[in-house]
């Protein structure tokens, strides 16, 4: 039974993250232990990528069962209700695959895969904007802003990798991966 588990960034000696077992104990646990409760003003979105059980949720909020899950970057396009930036290739990587995420209000959004994800690559999702203002979006308000061309978008950037969210013509963007501040920034412009 492992008793340590760290995560390093490239060229850091100490773990970013890291978790060790001084003391182990055996017996039943209070359900109560793995209750979490959400920040206060934190906004949850439920993504349902793929299905399990005897159905899933299409795109236009359809049951259906035994539904294929849209893939290609033709399919994603033809079903979403914006037009699809996803370039074949992004900060030099290239762009490996295409999939539609459904939501609840028959509304979509699309994930393109750039390189492989966990090892720096990227994930792009984009989705029609809603109605709520951009300044007013959430965490992104507390986040430190760059500019990506002429838009503001907001970053998140850590030993573990970086994210970059922005809003241009009526489409929000969200850039991540396990890639440098530089990487993802160079991403969100190619876009």
């Amino acid at each position: 039974m492992p008793l340590r588990f760290a995560v390093y960034a490239r060229g850091v000696k100490a773990p970013v993250l890291e978790l060790q077992a001084t003391d182990i104990s055996y017996g039943q646990i209070a359900a109560s232990t793995f209750r979490v409760s959400p920040p206060a003003h934190s906004r949850i979105h439920r993504v349902a990528l793929g299905g399990s059980g005897n159905h899933r949720e299409r795109l236009h909020g359809a049951r259906h069962r035994g539904a294929h899950e849209v893939q290609g970057l033709k399919a994603v396009g033809e079903a979403l209700p914006f037009h699809l930036s996803a370039p074949a290739e992004l900060a030099g990587l290239q762009r490996t695959s295409v999939h539609l995420i459904a939501d609840r209000k028959g509304g979509g959004a699309a994930a393109i895969v750039y390189g492989r994800p966990l090892l720096g690559g990227l994930v792009v999702i984009e989705h029609k904007a809603g109605k709520q203002a951009a300044k007013d979006r959430g965490l992104g308000r507390n986040l430190p802003h760059v500019k990506i061309g002429n838009v503001d978008a907001t970053e998140l950037s850590t030993a573990l990798g970086t994210l970059v969210s922005f809003r241009r013509g009526g489409i929000d963007y969200t850039v991540v991966g396990p890639v440098g501040k530089a990487k993802a920034e160079e991403a969100a412009r190619g876009l």
